[in-house]
């Protein structure tokens, strides 16, 4: 287990790009909504300015940190202090077009008390605020950075073989685009559908799954058991199967990890890549 490692590139920490993009499609409604900045009265000047841009609704859920997908059924228990479990729902996505609706939203902004962003005076312009809430939820995505980032290492391993030997491969392959490109239906009716890579050397086909945990959990107990399930049916099927992982959370999954590697065919982290075990697990030769 010494050879596990975590690893990040400068892409990992923050997407910049999408952050900033996610900010400009909302920054003509978000300077809308700078008007109603320290307005002592935000209630009446808030439900105003809806009922004229009532397209502004789909600026409120990233002002609370949350994406409009989120909260298609929005329920909320607005009188916990009694018996009476009152409910209310709210629709946060949709503009709203009534008196009711505008009311409702209203209702919603104040109590959730997104409210106090206009009010309190801390926060001068609401641009700069969601960057910053934007930022903070791109955090969310770190983790499948790191499984890109992996997916990115084979990559560049396998174009760099691609050159001494003749193979093709599939990034991103589909049991449509394996029958479609090399006319095979071994793969047909698996419990994976799509592998990370596919390649075909001399007439035999190898399927590749990559992923990194950089922390613990149970998942990674069931992770092995799965792959182990998927390496038993390609094997049936005369299928070479190779899962190429790595991270510090395998260090607390040793046991499952262990049985892994005597049950699948070929087991392979980035060390062992490193040191030239993809070209002995893919068969390669001149």
């Amino acid at each position: 287990m010494s050879n596990i490692r975590t690893f990040r590139n400068w892409e990992f920490f923050v997407d910049w790009v999408k952050a900033k993009q996610n900010v400009t499609q909302i920054e003509r409604d978000l300077n809308l909504l700078n008007s109603l900045l320290g307005k002592k009265n935000f209630r009446e000047e808030f439900a105003s300015l809806l009922s004229e841009y009532p397209e502004l609704v789909r600026c409120v859920p990233i002002l609370f940190a949350h994406r409009a997908r989120q909260l298609g059924d929005l329920g909320v228990l607005v009188d916990g202090d009694s018996d009476s479990f009152e409910m209310r729902r709210f629709n946060v996505i949709e503009p709203p077009r009534t008196r009711d609706a505008v009311n409702d939203l209203t209702d919603f902004v104040i109590g959730t008390g997104i409210s106090t962003l206009f009010t309190d005076g801390n926060v001068r312009n609401l641009v700069d605020y969601v960057l910053g809430v934007e930022v903070g939820l791109d955090s969310n995505a770190r983790k499948g950075r790191s499984g890109a980032v992996m997916e990115s290492i084979v990559e560049a391993k396998l174009r760099a073989l691609q050159q001494e030997f003749d193979f093709d491969y599939i990034p991103q392959a589909s049991q449509a685009k394996i029958s479609k490109s090399w006319n095979i239906k071994e793969t047909e009716n698996l419990a994976v559908k799509n592998f990370d890579f596919a390649i075909l050397f001399r007439g035999r086909l190898s399927l590749i799954e990559v992923n990194f945990y950089a922390g613990s959990g149970s998942k990674l107990g069931s992770v092995c058991s799965s792959f182990i399930e998927l390496q038993r049916d390609l094997r049936e099927r005369g299928l070479n199967f190779i899962w190429v992982t790595d991270g510090l959370g395998w260090r607390t999954a040793t046991a499952s990890l262990k049985r892994a590697f005597g049950e699948i065919d070929n087991v392979l982290n980035l060390r062992l890549l490193e040191q030239g075990a993809l070209e002995e697990a893919l068969g390669l030769s001149r």
